[in-house]
Order: structure tokens, then C-alpha cells, then sequence
């Protein structure tokens, strides 16, 4: 007679656990963390030719005196992200994709751009030195960010509404670069044209193709070049204005900004 309470009950047991199971395993569904190896091993194999392809000039500005030497350094300041990290990061992947989901950006609609999943790395400096200088940047379908920016980018109301905006900021990279056909179409569409020309100490960017444009308003040609060939750092460049280094990174400034104008608004209303 014990025997249908029991099996009820080993039923609500286990019912009870998948549940628990399910929504801890898709805790961070559609969110990738890599750990500190796996963001070491990516720096040692450079397999998109990043710090390949940097330049004399590049390496002068991150103050080291080979490619080698680079990547030997960067290395050491992979990091594991901390518990806390990932659950504030993905509020903010949330944040990002649902404004991303219902966001049309100059005819072309970016709800297939919040369906892409995410992945990160993080960085942290190492005996004062810092990757990238820890500005955040894409590399292949990773987003990397320095546990400063994670921490300390915190907008106002302290809503993490600057980190959801430098995600999004950095997802339309992600976008740009696995849809290179897409966005020679848009490019074309929009009136940008290439400009054969050879810029002497041009920065690189992980972010842009290597390609220089003209903008259709300005019609002058979009790049960004250090001030000399031994620059200080990374920003030391003649430019200031960032969205019109390339129209990729106008594209993810305008897209960014929008989020950061409709929070200011839905802030102001309160």
C-alpha cells in the first residue's frame, strides 16, 4: 500500500531535479566563458594572424620589441572568469540581444544579430601591463574583455548599462565578420567605396577588414595612423573620432549608441 506514495514521490524527486538540472545547465544558454587556458592557448596559436600581422609600429605602441615577445606576455594575462562576472555579463547579453532583437539599423534589421551566441575571454593585467591596453575588441567569434572593463563599466543608476552597450558594441563585430557577403552588400548599398591608397604607420584594428574606405559623407578616406613610427600607445593617432576609423566601426558606434540614447530617455521618463 506504501508503494504509489513512494513512486509518487521518487517521480516529484526526479521531476524536481531534471527542473533544477535544465535551468543550471542553461543558466548561460547561447553564452560561451573560455577559461584561462583556452584564452592562453588562443593567444600562443594566433591562428587569426593577429599579432602576425602587426606591424613595427603596432608593436611600439604595445611597448614590446617582437611579435614573440607579444605573445609571450599576453599569455600571462588570461584570466578565468569569477562566478559573479558571468552572472553580470549574461544581464547584460540579455539586455543586449532583446534591444538588438527589435532594432532596425539603416534598413537592416539586427534580430538575426541577437540570435548569434556569444563567447568571451578575459584579461587582466600582468605586472602592470595590460592586453590591448584592455580596450575591448573581437577576435574570430571571441569577445575579449579586461576584468576592469567587466567590474568598473558601470553607467548611470549603476545599471551596467555601458557594459550591455560596449556587448553590443562588440557583437556587431562578431556579425561583420561571419558575414563578410552581407556587408559588402550594405557597404555598397550605403555608397562606400575602397580607397587604393598606402597609409604609412596605420594602426591596427582587430575589429576592421584590412580594406580602407571613403566615406559617402565626408568623402575622405577612413583610417586611423599613429602619429609617428615609435607611438607611445595604441591611441596615438592623429584621429580622434573613433566611428570614422572604418564603416565597420561606425556601424557598431551607431548601433551602441542608439541602446545608450534609448536607456538615457527611458531614465529621463522615470
Amino acid at each position: 500500500r506504501y508503494l504509489l506514495p513512494i513512486l509518487l514521490f521518487s517521480i516529484s524527486i526526479i521531476t524536481l531535479l531534471y527542473y533544477l538540472f535544465s535551468t543550471l545547465k542553461n543558466d548561460y544558454n547561447n553564452i560561451t566563458f573560455l577559461t584561462k587556458s583556452e584564452v592562453s592557448n588562443f593567444f600562443l596559436l594566433d591562428n587569426d594572424t593577429y599579432v602576425a600581422k602587426l606591424s613595427q609600429a603596432d608593436l611600439h605602441a604595445r611597448k614590446v620589441k617582437s611579435k614573440e615577445e607579444y605573445k609571450s606576455i599576453i599569455q600571462k594575462c588570461s584570466r578565468d572568469f569569477a562566478q559573479n562576472e558571468k552572472k553580470r555579463i549574461q544581464i547584460c547579453c540579455d539586455k543586449a540581444d532583446d534591444f538588438l532583437k527589435n532594432f532596425t539599423y539603416q534598413d537592416m534589421s539586427c534580430e538575426y544579430i541577437s540570435k548569434l551566441p556569444w563567447k568571451f575571454a578575459c584579461t587582466i593585467n600582468y605586472k602592470q601591463y595590460e592586453y590591448e591596453e584592455g580596450f575591448s575588441h573581437t577576435r574570430q567569434d571571441i569577445i575579449f574583455l579586461s576584468s576592469k572593463i567587466i567590474n568598473n563599466h558601470i553607467a548611470v543608476y549603476e545599471e551596467d548599462e555601458n557594459l550591455t552597450s560596449t556587448l553590443i558594441h562588440e557583437k556587431i563585430h562578431i556579425f561583420q565578420r561571419k558575414n563578410p557577403y552581407i556587408m559588402n552588400k550594405f557597404l555598397k548599398n550605403k555608397g562606400y567605396e575602397e580607397c587604393n591608397i598606402k597609409i604609412e604607420n596605420k594602426r591596427s584594428n582587430p575589429d576592421i577588414d584590412d580594406k580602407i574606405y571613403r566615406s559617402p559623407v565626408s568623402k575622405e578616406c577612413m583610417f586611423f595612423n599613429y602619429r609617428s613610427s615609435t607611438p607611445k600607445k595604441i591611441n596615438d593617432v592623429f584621429q580622434s573620432n573613433h566611428s570614422e576609423e572604418h564603416p565597420y566601426e561606425k556601424m557598431a558606434y551607431d548601433i551602441a549608441n542608439e541602446y545608450s540614447l534609448k536607456d538615457m530617455r527611458r531614465y529621463k521618463s522615470i
